[in-house]
């Protein structure tokens, strides 16, 4: 019996990097991070501006500014609504929800 052929390494890279998160993914795993560490305090429109900030010099802070702002963009375009007296640790619950769609 023939050994199976070895797998071929470009289709290794491509799976390796479609596995990864995207950037916009990133920045929002990144910022729900940042907001648990507070979950109980609100979270308010100005804030989450301030929570994207910090969060995005952690998550893209290496990379060009095209790709940095094109992240934001994308994440910008699927940010959950700030709906009603929400709290810091239920939006990052949405934020999480968002990544995995990102």
């Amino acid at each position: 019996m023939s050994q199976p052929a070895a797998p071929d390494p470009i289709d290794i890279c491509l799976r390796v990097l479609l596995d990864q998160p995207t950037y916009a993914a990133r920045l929002a795993l990144a910022m729900a991070d940042t907001l648990d560490q507070d979950p109980a305090g609100p979270i308010t429109y100005l804030g989450r501006e301030h929570v994207m900030d910090r969060a995005a010099d952690t998550a893209l802070g290496h990379l060009p500014d095209v790709v940095a702002e094109e992240s934001h963009r994308a994440l910008y375009a699927a940010l959950p609504p700030l709906l009603g007296d929400i709290t810091r640790g239920e939006y990052a619950l949405q934020l999480r929800a968002t990544a995995r769609r990102l």
